[in-house]
Protein backbone atom coordinates (compact mmCIF):
# COMPACT_ATOMS: atom_id res chain seq x y z
CA UNK A 1 0.00 0.00 0.00
CA UNK A 2 1.00 3.28 -0.69
CA UNK A 3 1.90 6.24 1.76
CA UNK A 4 0.57 9.78 1.39
CA UNK A 5 3.96 10.79 0.38
CA UNK A 6 4.17 8.59 -2.45
CA UNK A 7 1.09 9.44 -3.51
CA UNK A 8 1.36 12.84 -3.56
CA UNK A 9 4.84 12.34 -5.56
CA UNK A 10 2.89 10.32 -8.14
CA UNK A 11 0.19 13.31 -8.52
CA UNK A 12 2.67 15.35 -8.43
CA UNK A 13 3.97 13.58 -11.77
CA UNK A 14 0.54 14.24 -12.90
CA UNK A 15 -0.05 17.75 -12.18
CA UNK A 16 3.44 18.63 -14.00
CA UNK A 17 2.20 16.62 -16.97
CA UNK A 18 -1.38 18.69 -17.41
CA UNK A 19 0.71 22.02 -16.83
CA UNK A 20 3.81 21.38 -19.60
CA UNK A 21 6.48 21.42 -17.30
CA UNK A 22 8.01 21.40 -13.90
CA UNK A 23 9.41 25.17 -13.69
CA UNK A 24 5.58 26.17 -15.25
CA UNK A 25 3.76 24.75 -12.04
CA UNK A 26 6.00 25.73 -9.53
CA UNK A 27 5.15 29.48 -11.09
CA UNK A 28 1.55 28.67 -10.24
CA UNK A 29 2.02 27.28 -7.05
CA UNK A 30 4.25 29.83 -5.58
CA UNK A 31 7.67 27.41 -5.11
CA UNK A 32 10.82 26.53 -6.45
CA UNK A 33 11.22 24.84 -9.42
CA UNK A 34 14.32 23.06 -7.53
CA UNK A 35 12.25 21.85 -4.60
CA UNK A 36 9.21 20.99 -6.83
CA UNK A 37 12.25 18.76 -8.47
CA UNK A 38 13.43 17.35 -5.18
CA UNK A 39 10.22 15.90 -4.42
CA UNK A 40 9.85 14.29 -7.96
CA UNK A 41 13.34 12.90 -7.90
CA UNK A 42 13.27 11.65 -4.41
CA UNK A 43 15.90 13.16 -3.57
CA UNK A 44 17.42 12.87 0.67
CA UNK A 45 17.12 15.34 3.03
CA UNK A 46 20.30 16.41 4.26
CA UNK A 47 18.84 15.46 8.38
CA UNK A 48 17.20 12.57 8.13
CA UNK A 49 18.40 10.89 4.92
CA UNK A 50 14.67 10.45 4.08
CA UNK A 51 12.99 11.76 0.74
CA UNK A 52 11.99 15.05 0.95
CA UNK A 53 8.01 15.11 0.79
CA UNK A 54 5.28 17.55 0.30
CA UNK A 55 3.50 19.50 2.59
CA UNK A 56 0.28 20.02 2.99
CA UNK A 57 0.43 23.67 2.47
CA UNK A 58 2.38 22.98 -1.03
CA UNK A 59 -0.33 20.30 -1.75
CA UNK A 60 -3.20 22.70 -1.96
CA UNK A 61 -1.35 25.12 -3.87
CA UNK A 62 -0.94 22.95 -6.72
CA UNK A 63 -4.59 21.90 -6.50
CA UNK A 64 -5.35 24.93 -6.57
CA UNK A 65 -2.86 25.98 -10.20
CA UNK A 66 -4.59 22.75 -11.42
CA UNK A 67 -8.09 23.14 -10.79
CA UNK A 68 -8.59 20.54 -9.02
CA UNK A 69 -10.78 19.43 -5.75
CA UNK A 70 -9.31 20.09 -2.03
CA UNK A 71 -8.04 16.86 -1.30
CA UNK A 72 -7.26 15.74 -5.10
CA UNK A 73 -3.50 15.50 -4.44
CA UNK A 74 -3.70 12.89 -1.40
CA UNK A 75 -6.38 10.30 -3.31
CA UNK A 76 -5.35 7.91 -5.67
CA UNK A 77 -5.57 8.13 -9.20
CA UNK A 78 -4.47 4.80 -10.45
CA UNK A 79 -5.65 5.45 -13.68
CA UNK A 80 -3.72 9.02 -14.85
CA UNK A 81 -0.80 6.68 -13.47
CA UNK A 82 -0.90 4.08 -15.33
CA UNK A 83 -1.91 6.30 -18.34
CA UNK A 84 0.85 8.58 -17.68
CA UNK A 85 3.23 5.25 -17.27
CA UNK A 86 4.04 6.38 -13.78
CA UNK A 87 3.31 3.19 -11.75
CA UNK A 88 6.54 1.74 -13.04
CA UNK A 89 8.53 4.31 -12.44
CA UNK A 90 7.01 4.30 -8.47
CA UNK A 91 7.92 0.62 -8.22
CA UNK A 92 11.83 1.48 -9.17
CA UNK A 93 11.58 4.71 -7.04
CA UNK A 94 11.05 2.65 -4.14
CA UNK A 95 13.30 -0.09 -4.36
CA UNK A 96 13.72 -1.92 -7.05
CA UNK A 97 16.69 -2.28 -9.04
CA UNK A 98 17.16 0.81 -10.84
CA UNK A 99 17.73 0.63 -14.92
CA UNK A 100 20.80 -1.14 -16.30
CA UNK A 101 23.38 1.68 -17.20
CA UNK A 102 23.75 1.84 -21.31
CA UNK A 103 26.51 -0.60 -22.89
CA UNK A 104 29.94 0.56 -23.16
CA UNK A 105 30.09 1.99 -26.51
CA UNK A 106 26.35 3.02 -26.66
CA UNK A 107 25.88 5.61 -29.57
CA UNK A 108 24.33 8.28 -27.50
CA UNK A 109 20.32 9.00 -27.97
CA UNK A 110 20.44 11.64 -30.74
CA UNK A 111 22.81 9.61 -32.42
CA UNK A 112 20.91 6.60 -32.88
CA UNK A 113 19.56 5.32 -36.32
CA UNK A 114 16.44 6.53 -37.41
CA UNK A 115 13.99 3.94 -37.23
CA UNK A 116 10.90 3.59 -40.04
CA UNK A 117 7.30 4.73 -38.86
CA UNK A 118 5.06 2.26 -37.05
CA UNK A 119 1.94 1.14 -38.38
CA UNK A 120 -1.35 1.75 -37.04
CA UNK A 121 -1.79 -1.68 -36.06
CA UNK A 122 1.79 -2.04 -34.94
CA UNK A 123 1.37 1.18 -32.69
CA UNK A 124 -2.24 0.06 -31.55
CA UNK A 125 -0.90 -3.27 -29.98
CA UNK A 126 2.30 -1.46 -28.57
CA UNK A 127 -0.63 1.25 -26.84
CA UNK A 128 -2.87 -1.58 -25.53
CA UNK A 129 -5.68 -0.75 -28.41
CA UNK A 130 -5.21 2.81 -29.69
CA UNK A 131 -7.02 3.67 -32.37
CA UNK A 132 -5.72 4.78 -35.65
CA UNK A 133 -7.49 8.18 -37.15
CA UNK A 134 -9.37 7.43 -40.05
CA UNK A 135 -11.32 9.12 -42.52
CA UNK A 136 -15.01 9.75 -42.00
CA UNK A 137 -17.59 10.49 -44.55
CA UNK A 138 -19.99 13.58 -43.79
CA UNK A 139 -22.65 11.52 -43.40
CA UNK A 140 -21.56 8.92 -40.70
CA UNK A 141 -23.76 8.71 -37.85
CA UNK A 142 -21.10 7.81 -35.54
CA UNK A 143 -20.39 11.60 -35.51
CA UNK A 144 -22.33 14.76 -34.94
CA UNK A 145 -21.74 18.36 -36.74
CA UNK A 146 -21.47 20.81 -34.45
CA UNK A 147 -21.84 24.55 -35.89
CA UNK A 148 -19.09 26.78 -35.36
CA UNK A 149 -20.32 30.05 -34.57
CA UNK A 150 -20.27 34.05 -33.71
CA UNK A 151 -22.22 35.25 -30.95
CA UNK A 152 -23.93 38.06 -31.45
CA UNK A 153 -25.19 39.49 -28.36
CA UNK A 154 -26.89 42.87 -27.18
CA UNK A 155 -26.76 44.00 -23.83
CA UNK A 156 -29.55 43.46 -20.94
CA UNK A 157 -31.22 40.72 -23.47
CA UNK A 158 -31.04 37.25 -22.73
CA UNK A 159 -31.51 35.89 -26.70
CA UNK A 160 -28.65 35.95 -29.25
CA UNK A 161 -28.04 35.96 -32.91
CA UNK A 162 -24.97 33.50 -34.32
CA UNK A 163 -22.60 33.88 -37.53
CA UNK A 164 -20.91 31.27 -38.93
CA UNK A 165 -17.08 30.97 -37.98
CA UNK A 166 -15.25 30.73 -41.41
CA UNK A 167 -11.80 29.98 -39.89
CA UNK A 168 -11.01 26.34 -40.46
CA UNK A 169 -14.08 25.00 -41.38
CA UNK A 170 -17.86 25.90 -40.30
CA UNK A 171 -18.64 22.57 -38.50
CA UNK A 172 -16.98 20.42 -35.71
CA UNK A 173 -17.04 16.67 -35.25
CA UNK A 174 -18.14 14.69 -32.10
CA UNK A 175 -18.49 10.98 -31.42
CA UNK A 176 -22.20 10.82 -31.53
CA UNK A 177 -22.16 8.21 -28.29
CA UNK A 178 -20.27 11.20 -26.66
CA UNK A 179 -24.06 13.20 -26.87
CA UNK A 180 -25.60 10.57 -26.07
CA UNK A 181 -23.59 9.32 -22.71
CA UNK A 182 -24.24 12.42 -21.67
CA UNK A 183 -27.49 13.47 -22.26
CA UNK A 184 -26.91 16.41 -24.13
CA UNK A 185 -29.25 17.77 -27.43
CA UNK A 186 -27.72 18.21 -30.50
CA UNK A 187 -30.03 21.43 -31.09
CA UNK A 188 -28.55 22.70 -28.10
CA UNK A 189 -25.06 22.16 -28.85
CA UNK A 190 -22.69 25.15 -30.65
CA UNK A 191 -18.87 25.57 -30.82
CA UNK A 192 -17.16 28.79 -30.58
CA UNK A 193 -13.35 30.34 -30.30
CA UNK A 194 -11.62 31.33 -27.19
CA UNK A 195 -10.60 35.17 -27.39
CA UNK A 196 -7.98 36.12 -25.16
CA UNK A 197 -5.29 35.40 -22.26
CA UNK A 198 -7.62 35.20 -19.66
CA UNK A 199 -8.37 31.60 -18.94
CA UNK A 200 -5.24 29.91 -19.16
CA UNK A 201 -3.80 27.73 -18.44
CA UNK A 202 -7.62 26.24 -18.76
CA UNK A 203 -8.27 27.69 -22.29
CA UNK A 204 -5.92 29.18 -24.38
CA UNK A 205 -6.62 31.55 -27.02
CA UNK A 206 -7.72 30.14 -30.03
CA UNK A 207 -8.85 26.87 -28.35
CA UNK A 208 -12.27 25.47 -29.56
CA UNK A 209 -15.22 25.01 -26.76
CA UNK A 210 -18.28 23.28 -27.02
CA UNK A 211 -21.13 24.74 -25.02
CA UNK A 212 -24.75 22.88 -23.84
CA UNK A 213 -26.93 26.17 -23.92
CA UNK A 214 -29.66 24.26 -22.54
CA UNK A 215 -27.67 24.19 -19.23
CA UNK A 216 -27.66 27.41 -17.74
CA UNK A 217 -27.89 26.62 -13.76
CA UNK A 218 -24.76 27.51 -11.75
CA UNK A 219 -22.60 25.34 -10.37
CA UNK A 220 -19.75 26.60 -8.32
CA UNK A 221 -16.44 26.24 -10.06
CA UNK A 222 -18.09 25.74 -13.55
CA UNK A 223 -17.13 27.08 -16.88
CA UNK A 224 -19.46 29.12 -18.95
CA UNK A 225 -20.32 31.55 -22.07
CA UNK A 226 -21.69 34.28 -20.60
CA UNK A 227 -23.48 37.52 -21.94
CA UNK A 228 -21.43 40.39 -19.98
CA UNK A 229 -22.82 43.65 -20.88
CA UNK A 230 -23.07 42.81 -24.26
CA UNK A 231 -19.95 41.14 -24.65
CA UNK A 232 -19.39 37.47 -25.29
CA UNK A 233 -17.13 35.69 -22.59
CA UNK A 234 -15.75 32.83 -20.91
CA UNK A 235 -15.48 32.04 -17.00
CA UNK A 236 -15.40 30.14 -14.31
CA UNK A 237 -18.05 30.70 -11.96
CA UNK A 238 -17.55 30.85 -8.34
CA UNK A 239 -19.85 31.28 -5.44
CA UNK A 240 -18.19 33.50 -2.90
CA UNK A 241 -19.85 36.03 0.14
CA UNK A 242 -23.53 35.28 -1.08
CA UNK A 243 -22.66 35.91 -4.51
CA UNK A 244 -21.45 34.58 -8.16
CA UNK A 245 -18.29 36.10 -9.50
CA UNK A 246 -16.79 35.81 -13.19
CA UNK A 247 -13.76 34.13 -12.30
CA UNK A 248 -10.39 34.23 -14.73
CA UNK A 249 -7.92 31.47 -14.02
CA UNK A 250 -5.21 33.40 -15.21
CA UNK A 251 -2.34 33.83 -12.30
CA UNK A 252 -2.33 37.74 -13.04
CA UNK A 253 -5.50 38.13 -10.71
CA UNK A 254 -4.84 41.82 -10.72
CA UNK A 255 -5.13 41.93 -14.26
CA UNK A 256 -7.65 39.72 -15.20
CA UNK A 257 -9.98 40.13 -11.63
CA UNK A 258 -13.03 38.73 -10.49
CA UNK A 259 -16.29 40.46 -11.73
CA UNK A 260 -19.30 40.12 -9.68
CA UNK A 261 -22.52 38.46 -11.95
CA UNK A 262 -26.38 39.89 -11.53
CA UNK A 263 -29.20 41.41 -13.20
CA UNK A 264 -29.38 42.04 -17.21
CA UNK A 265 -25.12 42.86 -17.53
CA UNK A 266 -24.64 39.21 -16.85
CA UNK A 267 -26.50 36.80 -18.48
CA UNK A 268 -25.68 33.14 -18.73
CA UNK A 269 -25.54 31.59 -22.38
CA UNK A 270 -24.88 27.93 -21.81
CA UNK A 271 -22.19 25.70 -19.97
CA UNK A 272 -18.71 24.54 -21.74
CA UNK A 273 -18.89 20.85 -22.00
CA UNK A 274 -16.14 20.01 -24.06
CA UNK A 275 -12.80 21.74 -25.41
CA UNK A 276 -10.35 21.18 -28.63
CA UNK A 277 -7.13 22.73 -27.80
CA UNK A 278 -3.47 22.45 -29.99
CA UNK A 279 -1.95 23.25 -26.98
CA UNK A 280 -0.32 19.58 -25.78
Amino acid sequence: MRTNDEIRRLNLLVAISRIGSAARLADLAATSPAYLSQIKNRVADSKSGTPKAMGDELARRIETAIHVPLGWMDSSHHMDWVNAGLVESVATGSGAAPPAPPEAGAKPADLLEPVAPLSTEDAGRLLGGGIGVQARDDDDPAFTHIPKVKLRLSAGISGFETEPERFDGTTTTVPTSWIERHGYSRRHLIATLVKGESMETTLYDGDLVIINLADTRLVDGGLYAINYGGEPVIKRMTRDAGQWWLTSDHRDQQRYYRRVCSGTDCIIVGRVVKRESERL
